[in-house]
């Protein structure tokens, strides 16, 4: 865990496995730069302007809660494709494993050029998921991506759940029913981040803040 001032951008990222893709690395690195250089300097102007105003700022808040919502999206994106990649390399580590070893190079050598087939549209830039497939019998490899997934796992649900409020304008897990006000945010008047209430099936509420989903996903923590 580091504080906001000790956060780096590239140190961070490469914790994160399989984002040694070029493409991983610079979706992911994407959402902490629009965090760091946009979003948080607009939720410290309105934490400020709602101290010397005595009111909300509504002015600020109208862009804020926009970029808010588009932050949450690349957000749940990102966390949606990495861990659809990871779940197939967890499965193919897990089949490998459970062979004999005579038919072990057969079986990942079958798992790779299925992998390389799929990336045959890609005619000139480079692509990663047959590279890191031929990884799975690194334990180390695995363990690392099992890890990310556990730790993301909570992050991952709150964007989802968010995301199916702002987006679809529906509860999260049901057949459609339609949620309360699902575009309406408040502003923490501490941080001047958004948060959210979202409704879930049971009929209960969580709320959800922006900074702090952010924070997780970053392993930021203000008291380290």
């Amino acid at each position: 865990m580091v504080t906001e001032n000790e956060f780096n951008l590239m140190r961070w990222s490469s914790t994160i496995p399989l984002c040694d893709d070029l493409w991983f690395g610079m979706q992911v690195r994407n959402i902490a730069i629009v965090d760091f250089t946009v979003l948080r300097g607009i939720e410290s102007e309105a934490a400020q302007a709602f101290i010397e105003r005595e009111r909300t700022p509504t002015d600020i808040l109208l862009p804020l809660s926009a970029l808010s919502q588009m932050w949450i999206f690349s957000v749940y994106e990102f966390l949606r494709t990495w861990r659809q990649r990871a779940k197939q390399i967890i499965e193919a580590a897990e089949k490998v494993a459970a062979i004999d070893e005579e038919g072990r190079t057969t079986t990942l050598s079958e798992i790779v050029e299925a992998a390389k087939e799929k990336e045959r549209m890609v005619k000139n830039a480079p692509t990663w998921h047959s590279l890191h497939l031929e990884q799975v019998t690194d334990c180390a490899f695995i363990a690392s991506v099992r890890e990310f997934w556990d730790f993301s796992e909570p992050i991952f649900r709150e964007a989802e759940a968010l995301r199916v409020t702002l987006a679809k304008h529906e509860i999260p897990k049901t057949r459609g029913l339609v949620a309360e006000a699902p575009g309406y945010g408040r502003m923490n008047h501490f941080t001047g981040s958004m948060y959210w209430f979202v409704t879930l099936k049971d009929e209960s509420q969580v709320q959800i803040d922006r900074r702090k989903l952010a924070d997780a996903l970053f392993r930021i923590n203000e008291s380290s």
